[in-house]
């Protein structure tokens, strides 16, 4: 049985690039499960895998006619939300021009539970089969069943189709022994390539102690955490060494210090290589030994998850919140790592507000040193409990599941806000973030207030439309200059007003 994998890649025009395209064949999730059916001896042998990946700008045909030239039986997209609407398109295509080739789509785009599944499936008649959660076990026995002519409803973690019907399966608990998991780097089911700039993925663990309602990570393992040995980790170090991999190392994991033992062992290894290395971090989880090990890092980006510091919003998306502990544990890191750190704000949050967010901005711009900020738009997914509760909570998206308003956040007020964060990012974009931090540091002026000024004059000078533009849209060509003299206005005093032209006014509304 020949089967492919196939890939959409990241738009490369897209501030947040993570291009797989000239790194490596295959991203991460796909690669696992290819790994891992190649690793059973009971039925990689009777299988022949392929992998092709594809430009994002590839229309549907195109990407259609490129996966049916390696003439497969079945192809496996990954469907994340970027590639959601061009992966279902070219599901869509493959079918008209080949019935009998079955389509198999899996990732954190797709339903994990059953109902929503057999929804997708009703909706996406290119689409055979809906692997949902992990996909290593279940592709397995499902690659198997069609082998043998077995019945698909056996098949654990799937929806499916029946004759005319669909039909769900019932739900496949997560794998326990990750430790067993073969990893595509080793095994060689994910070819980096030689020199390869590009960001590659690793994981240190799945699933997550936390349960954010905006978050989809690892769904079925929502409160629970498990690590993959360090061992495994160092290997694959090992393996991008020899490819004298030159890019920027992810490390997938929620919250990587939630297990401070684990987190410093984690950052000692990676301090033997010269890897740039990205990680998600929590704000409160900080000790001294842990910053002593994270600083020994050369080259490093890390987010520190915020989101919000109002009160309301923390408690409808389910977070904890520390505000004096992280304000000291990032102030600690600024002072003594080396590493580029950015605070993570959410624009959209169930439960903020266009003052409540004006707050987050004055609360991360308030620390000293004064941290970067990467301001994000709400997107809605699918398996994240705003996705499955959106009526409830007054939750209205736009393309690409990006929020446009909820219940406390009008459409309105979500602009004005969207405005105060584009300037910031815009102004990050053009490097001239350390000009607008040094406005903070030497003038009487809330971060809010100035970014509002900011935005103003960009919307006086038509820089931006009337309608929202999402937050990681390109800056207009020559935004540097006109930033610049934004900053430079607002440095100079405000000329006092004249009491003597203000009191008629004052007698005549007496």
């Amino acid at each position: 049985m020949r089967v492919l994998f196939g890939y959409v890649d990241f738009p490369v025009e897209n501030t947040m690039n993570l291009p797989v395209i000239g790194t490596a064949d295959l991203p991460l999730g796909p690669g696992c499960v290819k790994a891992y059916a190649a690793a059973d001896r009971g039925l990689g042998p009777r299988l022949a895998m392929d992998c092709l990946t594809v430009p994002h700008a590839s229309g549907p045909d195109e990407v259609a006619k490129a996966m049916l030239a390696r003439s497969p039986d079945a192809v496996a997209f990954g469907c994340y939300v970027w590639n959601a609407d061009e992966t279902l398109a070219a599901c869509r295509r493959l079918k008209r021009l080949a019935p009998g080739v079955k389509v198999v789509v899996g990732g954190p785009e797709v339903p994990c539970d059953g109902e929503p599944a057999r929804r997708y499936l009703k909706l996406h008649p290119g689409v055979d089969v809906v692997v949902r959660g992990e996909g290593e076990e279940t592709f397995g026995e499902l690659a198997r069943a069609w082998l043998d002519g077995g019945d698909l409803g056996s098949v654990r973690g799937i929806a499916y189709r029946r004759g005319g019907r669909v039909a769900s399966t019932e739900p496949r608990p997560p794998i326990e022994d990750i430790g067993r998991l073969p990893s595509p780097y080793l095994t060689g089911d994910i070819h980096v390539g030689p020199r390869a700039t590009g960001i590659v993925v690793v994981e240190t663990s799945r699933g997550c102690p936390y349960a954010c309602a905006y978050c989809a990570f690892y769904p079925q393992r929502e409160r629970k955490r498990t690590a993959f040995p360090v061992e495994r980790l160092r290997r694959e170090l090992d393996y991008l060494k020899r490819r004298d991999f030159a890019g920027r190392l992810y490390i997938a994991d929620s919250a990587l210090n939630v297990d401070r033992a684990h987190a410093v062992e984690v950052f000692t290894l990676l301090s033997g290589y010269d890897f740039h290395t990205i990680f998600d971090l929590k704000a409160e989880l900080w000790d001294d030994a842990l910053i002593a090990a994270f600083s020994r890092l050369r080259r490093n980006y890390s987010s520190l998850g915020i989101q919000t510091t109002n009160p309301r919003a923390i408690k409808e998306i389910r977070r904890s919140f520390d505000p004096d502990r992280s304000a000291a544990n990032i102030q600690k890191l600024l002072r003594r790592s080396p590493a580029d750190l950015r605070v993570d704000l959410i624009l959209g949050l169930p439960g903020d507000d266009r003052e409540g967010f004006e707050r987050s901005l004055d609360w991360a711009l308030g620390l000293r040193p004064i941290p970067t900020l990467t301001i994000f738009d709400l997107v809605v997914l699918p398996n994240s409990r705003l996705g499955r509760e959106a009526a409830a909570l007054g939750v209205k998206t736009g393309e690409r599941g990006i929020l446009t308003s909820n219940a406390t956040f009008c459409e309105a007020e979500l602009l004005r806000a969207s405005r105060l964060a584009l300037a910031y990012n815009w102004m990050l974009e053009e490097r001239v973030l350390d000009e607008f931090k040094r406005l903070l540091e030497t003038r009487p002026i809330r971060p809010s207030e100035a970014l509002a000024s900011v935005a103003a004059d960009l919307a006086r000078l038509r820089l931006v439309p009337r309608s929202r533009l999402w937050l990681d849209a390109r800056p207009p060509k020559g935004l540097r200059e006109v930033l610049l003299r934004c900053l430079d206005a607002l440095r100079r005093p405000k000329p006092r007003p004249d009491p003597k032209a203000r009191g008629p006014r004052a007698e005549r509304g007496s």
